[in-house]
């Protein structure tokens, strides 16, 4: 017979080796193309696993394969899709993407939340000390480890040691729904988790058959046991217009190549320097950083204190940082590089590792523009836009969905933020008005685009509108938007034809010229202030031909008026630019990357479209509506940089 420790041991031994060891189910189906009828979809319906190694794929009771944490560079999902992200070859031009569309939020962020906790305890790189030891004992499982992976081994080279007491119990079992896949709690509500290591994929384009990685050397270790939640139903249907296996070949390496590589730093080059830093007296290195992976723009040093460590390492700000401690950071987010940095500290000495490329050395708006020409030519620029959020979070819509203030918005889903929105200074009945300050600075200069992005005026909101331009000293209009459109009201008229006048509370508007040039209307009025006896001159620019949820007809024309934009922005620098269209967030968003970009060029800084449309975003919800218009406005960037449409300064 056996000891109990030996049986148990050894019982785990068997019972890891299984394929459905540790593994947590959630059903799913994808639609892929067939080979002979690419009209049609066919739909296979598959089981995605999660478990200590990664990610496994189950198809017909048989593991199709396993994606190993190494071999994932970023897990997120928006609503219904779930995606995952390897890393790519770079010999390759074909996707590295992985699609999946669950029933529902709650499947989605359910999984994805099983992603992270299982990926948070398996890779584990050292045991946190514990600071106060009441319990002597328990430091002899406390180990500070070069690994990737936390060992069971220790826990079994424990056990056979000595003999342990121990009373049996029953454990508490996960819940199992019908068709066996078992569940674990939601605990987070963060959707976006990334991780970097090599990997490469290999899928069919007919039955999602996935040939197998080679098994690793040893078993891996038990699931952490976590408490008992009802399971739900994740029984899911996969939209798979953005799914095409055909597309995500990559050629495989064998395991032992995977092993070697993941810790290789391909990023090293013959310009980049290693620097050693030690903390001061403080625990600081002197010197802080911005970018990251989710902020889809590089890890770059922000800025150096004097007398620190940094500035004696001869850091300087914009150097961009390639790798911390040995290891790539170019797929990690900006909390994870700087929770790296702070672990820092707990290594011997406190000594902190960066491979640094010199700002002087980098031509970062070229490189930028390189990435932005990739990313169009691999068709990632939709997916990229698709997951990004909507709305700021934590940011409220208490004032302007009211009761009050609630009909006085043209689409009840768009909103400004009550803590962005325009406020109406001189109304003591109500200060409402749908309207967001935008402002944009550009970086490494002391410039600041200023916006006021607002909705397509009501008839009940004309008055406050000439209110708002009149308090934020605004001299120039930009209407994005006709009047109808499809027998559709999409903006009031708030201004007179030309020639006559109208009063507006305490304001009276004069139309005083009009015309028309290259698919523009250009107005001029006289605005008066009865209450003061005041006047000003306020030009009107209306775009008439751009359709709602659509792109202007070319390049040329958008890349022309825009610049036509900048010099009559140069009159008055310090004033807000108002822009509406009808809804105050497609077009409009537009039109203020264009000029943000154009901008950024025209400083020799970065251009990395995406982190503008999320700066705006984080000022008014849902700017750029529409994943064409995205992309025409990167095209459109590309097309300005192409054909010298730019003063490029220093240049």
């Amino acid at each position: 017979g056996q000891s109990p420790a030996d049986a148990e041991n050894n019982y785990l031994r068997v019972a890891s080796s299984l394929d459905m060891y540790g593994v947590e189910l959630h059903k799913a189906s994808v639609k892929v193309s067939n080979t002979n009828d690419k009209l049609h979809n066919s739909k296979v319906e598959l089981y995605i696993g999660v478990c200590a190694s990664g990610i496994s794929v189950f198809q017909n009771s048989t593991k199709a394969n396993t994606f190993l944490w190494d071999q994932i560079t970023k897990i997120s999902f928006k609503r219904r899709t779930f995606y995952v992200q390897l890393i790519k070859n770079p010999d390759s031009s074909d996707d590295n993407s992985i699609v999946f569309t669950l029933r529902n939020y709650r499947c989605c962020k359910y999984l994805w939340k099983s992603c992270v906790d299982h990926h948070t305890f398996f890779r584990l790189t050292s045991v946190p000390s514990s600071s106060k030891k009441f319990f002597p004992f328990t430091n002899k499982l406390r180990h500070r480890l070069n690994t990737d992976i936390v060992p069971n081994t220790l826990l079994m080279e424990t056990n056979e040691r000595r003999e342990k007491k121990f009373q049996r119990i029953s454990s508490r079992r996960s819940s199992r729904s019908g068709n066996n896949s078992s569940t674990l709690p939601i605990t987070s509500m963060t959707n976006n988790f990334s991780i970097i290591k090599n990997s490469n994929l290999s899928l069919s384009s007919s039955n999602l058959s996935i040939p197998k990685f080679d098994k690793p050397l040893s078993p891996p270790p038990k699931p952490p046991r976590q408490s008992y939640k009802s399971s739900l139903t994740n029984s899911a249907l996969i939209e798979a217009n953005e799914y095409k296996p055909k597309n995500a070949t990559l050629p495989r390496e064998n395991f032992q190549n995977l092993l070697s590589n993941s810790s290789s730093m391909s990023c090293v080059n013959t310009n980049s320097i290693l620097i050693k830093l030690t903390p001061d007296v403080d625990g600081r290195y002197g010197f802080n950083i911005k970018g990251g992976e989710d902020e889809q723009t590089p890890t770059v040093v922000s800025k150096v204190a004097y007398n620190t460590p940094a500035s004696r390492a001869s850091i300087h700000e914009g150097d961009i940082i390639l790798a911390i401690n040995n290891i790539d950071i170019r797929n990690h987010t900006h909390e994870e590089i700087i929770n790296m940095i702070r672990y820092s500290r707990e290594r011997p000495f406190g000594e902190l590792e960066l491979v640094i490329k010199s700002k002087d050395e980098n031509n970062s708006l070229e490189n930028s523009l390189q990435i932005l020409r990739n990313d169009l030519t691999t068709n990632r620029l939709t997916e990229q836009y698709e997951t990004l959020e909507r709305r700021k979070n934590g940011f409220t819509f208490e004032i302007s969905s009211n009761q009050t203030n609630y009909y006085y918005n043209r689409y009840k889903d768009v909103l400004p933020y009550d803590q962005t929105r325009v406020i109406l200074k001189n109304n003591i009945e109500n200060d409402y008005i749908n309207a967001n300050y935008i402002n944009m600075p550009i970086i490494s200069t002391d410039i600041v685009n200023r916006y006021i992005a607002t909705q397509g005026p009501l008839p009940t909101t004309c008055e406050a509108f000439w209110q708002m331009i009149w308090e934020q000293e605004c001299t120039l209009i930009i209407m994005l938007t006709t009047l109808f459109e499809s027998g559709r009201i999409k903006c009031h008229q708030y201004w007179p034809n030309v020639s006559e006048t109208n009063d507006y509370g305490l304001f009276t508007i004069r139309c005083t010229r009009e015309r028309k040039e290259n698919e523009l209307m250009y107005r001029e009025f006289i605005f008066l202030n009865k209450e003061i006896n005041e006047e000003r001159i306020i030009y009107q620019i209306q775009n008439e031909i751009w359709p709602d949820h659509g792109v202007p007809n070319d390049y040329v024309s958008f890349v022309d008026f825009v610049l036509e934009i900048r010099e009559l922005r140069k009159a008055n620098k310090h004033l807000p630019i108002l822009v509406h269209c009808s809804a105050g967030i497609g077009r409009t968003g537009v039109l203020i990357l264009m000029e943000t970009a154009l901008c950024l060029m025209e400083n020799n800084q970065s251009v990395f479209p995406l982190n503008i449309v999320r700066q705006m975003r984080e000022q008014r919800l849902g700017m750029i509506q529409t994943a064409s218009q995205y992309q025409f406005a990167c095209e459109a960037v590309l097309y300005a940089y192409d054909h010298g449409l730019i003063e490029i300064n220093g240049n």
